[in-house]
């Protein structure tokens, strides 16, 4: 199984390649086209946009000319990740009614084409509800699946009777997209290191430097820059809670909680946002707290610093929440009847 990094975006990765030999067991033959080799398109420097996109453009006309004898075309996000007109997927559409349509973002927000790509499409698979409710709009065929874990992507989980020689709140993402979601929590845990002595952890700086400076006034912070895909979860079991603060904004509301459901994998106990995928995820109290504002953030993240007990029955319960809705062959499942309806 090829890493995500080799294979253009994170999403792809799990949305996508790992259904790949579930759906091989099940007789399907896979057909892999990926659009661009690297994972941020609108990122490059002009000169890798127009070679990617050259190359991009030349796999998509080789495409054109297979497309009829696929039984089903499977397309996650549109093929260009820009506000550009859809041509290829409407070529394909006029050549094989039968795509189903895969997105997990607010991408709407940044291609104001996505409404067609929808409508021509046979089915839509969404990321969740939120994104759901948006694709109704333009095609009644929508099946909400959540992006998966593997059984070996939570494989590792919190062990609750070593106690920590020091309480560890951690975050993991790419931080540079999620900077203004950092600097709304960073009040809080400046708050809280007033009284209570923690480590804040931050994994996937990925070079960011005003990272660096945001947490200055904290007196201990462990910022990690990169860490090996398969060593990801090793890293972040430690975390004693894991927060995943966000904004409540249309992007975030179609933010399909990937790392909360990494989190709940390892067994470790969350405080996050009610936004988006969260409020459908996190049973408030439960397998993990909601918090609404700083008032709330504080409370709940001093509840758990001061409460091995509470860590551990919510990280217990939010690791259950993962095994039992959100692995990767119960998606499976839901993927391969939306691919098998799509082909009638």
């Amino acid at each position: 199984m090829p890493q995500y990094s080799d294979k253009g975006s994170q999403g792809a990765y799990y949305r996508v390649y790992n259904y790949f030999p579930l759906l091989r067991n099940e007789g399907f033959e896979v057909v892999v086209s990926p659009g661009q080799k690297y994972r941020y398109f609108q990122n490059c420097k002009p000169l890798k946009l127009i070679t990617i996109g050259i190359l991009t453009t030349f796999r998509r006309f080789i495409d054109i000319f297979r497309v009829k004898n696929y039984d089903v075309i499977y397309m996650y996000r549109e093929v260009y990740q820009a506000n550009v007109f859809p041509f290829f997927e409407k070529i394909y559409h006029k050549l094989n009614k039968n795509i189903v349509f895969d997105f997990d973002d607010a991408i709407y927000l940044d291609n104001k084409y996505i409404p067609k790509i929808l409508g021509w499409s046979k089915e839509i698979v969404a990321g969740n509800k939120h994104l759901a409710d948006y694709a109704k709009k333009y095609n009644k065929h929508i099946t909400i699946i959540p992006t998966p874990s593997k059984e070996e992507d939570v494989k590792y989980t919190k062990d609750y009777s070593k106690m920590p020689k020091k309480l560890i709140i951690g975050w993991i993402g790419n931080v540079e997209p999620h900077l203004p979601n950092l600097k709304m929590i960073k009040p809080v845990l400046i708050k809280l290191s007033k009284k209570h002595d923690y480590q804040l952890k931050i994994i996937g700086a990925l070079g960011n430097k005003e990272i660096e400076t945001l947490f200055s006034e904290l007196s201990d912070v462990d910022i990690i820059h990169s860490v090996p895909p398969e060593k990801v979860q090793q890293d972040f079991v430690k975390f004693d809670i894991g927060i995943m603060p966000l904004l409540d904004t249309e992007w975030n509301c179609g933010k399909c909680a990937k790392k909360l459901l990494d989190y709940f994998g390892a067994g470790l106990a969350t405080v996050s946002s009610p936004v988006g995928m969260n409020k459908e995820i996190v049973v408030n109290g439960k397998n993990g707290y909601l918090a609404r504002n700083d008032k709330e953030w504080y409370e709940k993240l001093e509840k758990l610093i001061k409460d091995v007990k509470l860590r551990k029955r919510l990280g217990e319960n939010a690791r259950k929440t993962i095994t039992e809705k959100y692995l990767l062959k119960p998606c499976a499942k839901k993927m391969i009847e939306v691919i098998r309806r799509a082909a009638k």
